[in-house]
């Protein structure tokens, strides 16, 4: 009899120890998961953000310093670095609006248009 409640004693423990345990582990999956969703409707929600301020001035060009100025001012808390980042494609084309556009200044300050 004493063997027998010892040996359920100890069966005892173990399933206790067991359900601690995986209480450990799924509090900390919970956590876990709750913070990394958190973090994507931040990152969300800046994106929204960011996307409305570029289209304030829908028709212009952004000079990358005034837009580093909203984006410091929308997100003071938050460090975000506004950096202008080319494919090749866009350099090509960015290149020709370029040169049409300086050309054009050129005209115009000729006075032929």
């Amino acid at each position: 009899m004493k063997k027998e409640n010892i040996k359920l004693r100890s069966e005892l423990k173990c399933v206790l120890i067991l359900i601690i345990l995986l209480t450990i582990i799924l509090r900390i999956f919970f956590v876990v998961f709750q913070l990394s969703q958190r973090r994507k409707k931040n990152i969300s929600k800046i994106k929204n953000d960011f996307q409305n301020i570029l289209n304030n001035k829908f028709n212009f060009k952004w000079d990358v310093n005034e837009l580093q100025k909203k984006v410091n001012n929308n997100w003071e808390s938050i460090k975000i670095t506004v950096k202008l980042i080319f494919t090749n494609n866009e350099e090509k084309t960015k290149d020709s609006v370029n040169n049409y556009m300086s050309i054009l200044e050129r005209q115009i300050d000729n006075g032929i248009y």
